[in-house]
């Protein structure tokens, strides 16, 4: 009887991920220095002086408002502008399919089944651009959400009387947040595309079931825990979602013969 090859396993693309996690934090980094500049460098009169005005004049507080649009305008241009977050989401997305399709071969080739799945995808096309579509949207949300979270801080403090040394704290507390945001997104489209990739290109293949595998550590979520080295048809993945898809989720699915 012939020896049946070993289908090399599936990986989750960790160099992916992290690579996306820095580029969008490298972004963020840049936002937050051009704000912090703008803000605390150029309102710090302004916010003195409506503080201590007892009639509250309008005046600083406009220039203070208007120092906050500058900001948001700025960030908008230069750093968060269309054509470099479309870069972004483009270059991020070409890699994970790059890497799924490399591997996908890898478990393919002649040894086992004599054929490149990949070799004519209709679909991937249409799969991309709604992928970096997706993506385009995360980044551009978090200089959205930075920005109001800013505003908060710097009007709401400017009206109560906060230290200016006070409110650069919130917005540096504000920068954090963005920064574990834009980990979380990298983790979960990494996985989501991932997973979706996989499952694709595995039923190209002829391949109608598969054998979760989580990441097996800490991390794992305990309801994934249990479907770890279990096999499922693939139009029946447990709960309805497959490997990598749900939210922060960097499960893999391997492929499983009939034989097996």
């Amino acid at each position: 009887m012939a020896r049946r090859m070993i289908i090399p396993p599936t990986r989750f693309p960790n160099a992916v991920a992290a690579s996306y996690s820095r580029a969008m934090a490298q972004m963020i980094q840049q936002m937050h220095s051009i704000t912090y500049a703008a803000l605390l460098k150029s309102i710090a009169e302004e916010v003195r002086i409506y503080q201590n005005e007892s009639y509250r004049a309008d005046g600083p507080l406009d220039i203070i408002w208007n120092a906050l649009k500058f900001a948001k305008d700025r960030v908008a241009a230069q750093i968060f502008n269309p054509a470099k977050v479309v870069e972004v989401a483009s270059q991020f997305v070409s890699r994970v399919n790059f890497f799924n399709k490399r591997m996908v071969n890898n478990q393919f080739d002649g040894r086992v089944r004599g054929f490149d799945p990949t070799e004519r995808e209709p679909w991937i096309n249409d799969y991309m651009k709604v992928s970096v579509k997706e993506n385009v949207s995360y980044i551009t949300k978090l200089q959205d959400d930075y920005a109001a979270r800013v505003e908060s801080i710097v009007m709401q403090g400017v009206k109560n009387g906060q230290k200016l040394t006070d409110m650069a704290q919130e917005i540096s507390k504000a920068a954090n947040i963005s920064y574990q945001r834009a980990k979380f997104i990298a983790r979960d489209q990494t996985g989501s595309i991932t997973g979706q990739l996989t499952a694709k290109r595995h039923q190209d293949a002829g391949f109608k079931r598969f054998k979760w595998s989580t990441s097996h550590d800490e991390r794992v979520r305990p309801e994934h825990r249990g479907y770890d080295g279990k096999i499922y048809p693939y139009d029946q993945p447990p709960a309805g979602k497959l490997p990598g898809v749900p939210f922060n989720c960097r499960c893999v699915a391997y492929p499983v013969d009939d034989e097996e």
